[in-house]
């Protein structure tokens, strides 16, 4: 069936290479776009400098598209980055969460309700790694809690190799076993009669 007259709210076939729709706003229960060509199922043309697309949930926007090609999802009438996650809810977790077939909790970025940034890989053979350019294993995080920089199978909690380690302040101490050191190095044990020594 071919509409020539005015678009209504009944099933619409578009034939034809191009097609140009001049219309008002009407409303429709479902559409849906098959593409059986090898070329692209759907193009939006923005014309002036305004946003290229706005989806709502009822009266709630959802997702958005802005003129200089910044996406908002959850309610952001005006994306300050490439992708803009937002609820409009108070002390709320927004997460974005990236898994696969073998991993269904996947690797989670959140900021949760109490304000904290948490980077969280679900799966317990998983590392959590930082890279820089050249190095795509420059600090590692694994599942057992244990910090490795310069290598990827730290030994202990903290295992840094290849490198020195500086604290530049004159003032500053470092205590092990103790969370108020009173001297450059102070080791502590709070076990009774037991010795505490340094070995270099």
């Amino acid at each position: 069936e071919i509409i020539t007259s005015n678009l209504t709210t009944s099933n619409l076939k578009v034939i034809g290479d191009t097609t140009v729709l001049n219309t008002t706003v009407y409303e429709s229960e479902q559409l849906e776009i098959f593409n059986e060509n090898n070329a692209t199922a759907i193009k939006i043309k923005q014309l002036t400098n305004y946003d290229v697309a706005k989806f709502y949930n009822q009266s709630n926007l959802t997702f958005l598209i802005d003129s200089n090609s910044n996406i908002g999802i959850g309610g952001v009438n005006e994306p300050e980055g490439l992708l803009h996650l937002h609820k409009v809810l108070d002390n709320t977790d927004v997460s974005i969460k990236i898994t696969d077939a073998s991993n269904s909790n996947g690797v989670i970025l959140k900021k949760d309700s109490n304000q904290d940034f948490i980077i969280k890989n679900t799966h317990s053979n998983g590392d959590i790694m930082i890279g820089v350019s050249g190095k795509d294993k420059t600090l590692v995080i694994t599942p057992q809690g244990d910090i490795g920089i310069g290598t990827t199978v730290p030994l202990g909690v903290l295992d840094i190799r290849g490198g020195d380690v500086i604290i530049p302040e004159n003032n500053r101490k470092i205590g092990i076993g103790i969370t108020n050191p009173t001297s450059l190095l102070h080791l502590h044990s709070n076990s009774p009669n037991r010795d505490v020594e340094m070995r270099i």
